[in-house]
């Protein structure tokens, strides 16, 4: 996001198991559960990868979700899905946040349309969902 280039994210996420969270800049319990996110990352390591991505509504602006980013000391890999064709492809619901856990062969492992309250509740969806042990 912070480059403003196209991502060709099918290439980008081909091969390996993801976690992609759906946010919008003005949704408060994005903004409370962006840092479980980041955290989940530094525990996952290279095990899983976590994307985030701006939704569409709010996507018309990228200053206010990077500004969003800077301020809760979140660094994670983010794109804008400024037209929703990425949460159309992925099933996911216009609800934020909204999580799609994505296996290593390119298949949607499951669409939670939910706020995760801590890093433990993400780690055991991933583990559920994608059949880990973290």
């Amino acid at each position: 996001m912070s480059d403003g280039s196209d991502v060709d994210l099918g290439n980008a996420t081909a091969g390996a198991m993801w976690v992609i969270n759906f946010w919008a800049y003005w949704c408060a319990p994005c903004r409370k559960e962006l840092p479980i996110f980041a955290e989940f990352n530094r525990v996952a390591g290279d095990r899983v990868n976590v994307l985030t991505v701006q939704g569409s509504d709010g996507a018309q602006n990228p200053f206010l979700s990077l500004n969003l980013l800077i301020d809760i000391g979140v660094d994670l890999p983010t794109v804008v899905d400024t037209d929703a064709a990425m949460a159309a492809a992925l099933g996911v619901p216009r609800v934020y946040p909204s999580t799609v856990l994505v296996r290593a062969d390119g298949s949607v492992a499951a669409v939670l349309p939910q706020v995760f309250a801590s890093t433990d509740e993400l780690i055991q969806a991933v583990n559920t969902h994608l059949g880990l042990t973290l």
